[in-house]
């Protein structure tokens, strides 16, 4: 945020040393973490409160004199200051107020205003204040925060709800014309495209620009001591699959943050899951061998060239007349598998506090066993042990890595499409398919 600084007739220029005090505050906050450990970093809160007081009781000392040099930046600078902290300030408003009534031209007072209001849980007049100050002037500020804000908005209807999205992606990308460089402006374009997949199409290079923006954005010193960003971006590998790369997003949230629970609680929450899917894979399931082979028999004989009836078993045929040979999970090649199909039969569901994806383990005729993660699929819908699934075209994914005491490796197919699961020979109907936003994922604006 630029300061606009006006000399008074003074010697002493008051106002530059009350700016110089506040952006030493801002810059305090910003880099707090630079050079702490995470047990000093729990009490930052502590700490930024005790930089305001001192840096309250400085300009409070020098506000006779300030006030002759320049009333209205003066109040911008008591009302930026009370506006460090999370919370909503009373003071910072009633500060920033005044500062817009004696120069109505100031932007940097009406964005300052406006993430007041916005803290206040008061959108409508935060809009007006972003909006009221890219009217003096276009600034990379206020189109940053008004994509927040289009993406936030309550509407009355999907169609409504995309338009606020696609209006997020483009204020994020007015921020950037201005200033190419800005890490905040990359972070908050990062979101906009994760929103756009999970609200609008779930289109695969949304989630890769998403992951770019947020890679840019670390880049810039101020933007990568943002504990959102590094959460932000977890989320999008968690949801990619990309275990290692989202512990390591977390772990940065929580080192910036200790006092956060969210990556917290995310990062206890996948280990967990991680150590289910590890165990249930080795146990298959945890079913009795007698179970076990009843299954493998099952599938053994169906993967036979032919049934008694005469109908090839050993292939799946699609609409079009096109088949898809049946092979071993063992066949699989890492990533998508065209023109090939398996099956297998449930023998355990793998639990998730997220619900997303829906995970199972399944067993081959082979006796192989992997999860399989299934997303898109509607609430109330799933699978039982016993169920025959045929995956069509399956994307294998290899987990395999250590993290802290916990070693992972085990297959896993990645299902996007419940369309693409046969279940007991019968094709899944359109009705398994869920509407593509995740309350699951909550991803800071």
């Amino acid at each position: 945020m630029a300061d606009i600084i006006q000399d008074g007739d003074s010697s002493k220029n008051i106002i530059k040393d009350i700016t110089d005090r506040v952006n030493d505050l801002y810059a305090f906050k910003t880099h707090y973490h630079d050079n702490k450990t995470v047990a000093l970093a729990q009490e930052k809160q502590t700490d930024i409160q005790n930089q305001l007081d001192k840096t309250i009781e400085f300009i409070k000392a020098h506000q006779d004199e300030a006030l002759k040099q320049n009333r209205a930046q003066y109040f911008y600078l008591l009302g930026k200051a009370y506006n460090i902290l999370e919370n909503y300030s009373n003071d910072a408003e009633e500060a920033l107020s005044k500062s817009i009534k004696l120069n109505p031209n100031q932007v940097d007072a009406w964005n300052e205003l406006g993430e007041c209001y916005w803290k206040n849980n008061d959108i409508v007049k935060a809009e007006n204040c972003f909006q009221g100050a890219l009217s003096k002037e276009k600034n990379k500020v206020s189109y940053r925060n008004l994509s927040m804000i289009a993406r936030q908005m309550k509407c009355s209807s999907p169609e409504e709800r995309e338009k606020n999205i696609e209006k997020g992606v483009a204020f994020a990308k007015a921020a950037l014309e201005l200033d190419s460089m800005d890490g905040q402006s990359w972070a908050v374009l990062g979101n906009a495209h994760f929103s756009t997949f999970f609200n609008i199409k779930q289109h695969p290079r949304t989630l890769k620009q998403a992951i770019t923006a947020y890679d840019t954005a670390e880049k810039d010193p101020v933007a990568r001591n943002f504990p959102d960003l590094h959460y932000n971006r977890a989320v999008v590998h968690k949801y990619e699959e990309e275990y290692p790369q989202c512990f390591a997003s977390l772990d940065e949230a929580i080192r910036l943050d200790p006092g956060w629970e969210a990556p917290q609680q995310k990062k206890t929450s996948l280990i967990k899951y991680l150590n289910s899917c590890q165990d249930l894979v080795n146990h298959k399931g945890r079913l009795k061998t007698k179970k076990i082979h009843q299954f493998m028999n099952t599938l053994e004989e169906k993967m036979s060239n032919k049934l008694s009836s005469g109908v090839d078993t050993s292939t799946y045929v699609l609409k079009s007349g096109a088949t898809l040979p049946y092979v071993p999970f063992t066949s699989l090649e890492m990533g998508v598998n065209k023109d090939r199909a398996v099956r297998g039969m449930v023998v355990c569901g793998v639990h998730n506090e997220e619900n997303v994806p829906f995970t199972f383990c399944l067993i081959d005729s082979t006796g192989t066993c992997l999860c399989v993660t299934l997303y898109n699929l509607a609430e109330g819908r799933g699978v039982i042990i016993g169920d025959e699934i045929i995956i069509l075209e399956p994307c294998m994914h290899h987990v395999q890595f250590t993290y802290e005491k916990h070693t992972f490796n085990f297959l896993s197919i990645r299902l996007l499409n419940p369309l693409l699961m046969i279940r007991n020979g019968k094709q899944v109907t359109p009705d398994y398919m869920a509407g593509s936003q995740f309350s699951t994922f909550t991803v800071n604006a």
